[in-house]
């Protein structure tokens, strides 16, 4: 995670609070502006269905132990729940309706 990206992120989290739906929602834009450009690069759609796509190729590896603490950390720098199952169902889910909402 950048600095200037931990920067907006922490702007956003100050402007409406991290537990607000306008948090999660602008948060999920923010990383969509990096996403676009990573996802396609591992065969993935550079949008919110690749994300979701991307989420569910991940389920294979979720009980490796590596794949799991480095799946916390990331939740944490994204200021996703802190608690590891829900943090996944968290992400999981913004991620799907985010492909419903297009």
């Amino acid at each position: 995670a950048t600095e200037e990206f931990q920067t907006k992120l922490t702007d956003l989290e100050k402007a409406h609070g991290r537990d607000s739906a306008k948090f999660r929602v602008e948060r999920q834009k923010l990383a969509l502006a990096v996403q676009k450009h990573v996802l396609p690069k591992y065969g993935f759609q550079g949008d919110s269905k690749g994300v979701l796509d991307m989420m569910q190729a991940f389920n294979p590896f979720n009980d490796d132990e590596e794949f799991g603490r480095n799946g916390l950390v990331l939740n944490q720098l994204l200021r996703l729940s802190d608690a590891p199952g829900e943090t996944r169902d968290t992400a999981r889910d913004e991620a799907h309706q985010e492909v419903e909402d297009e």
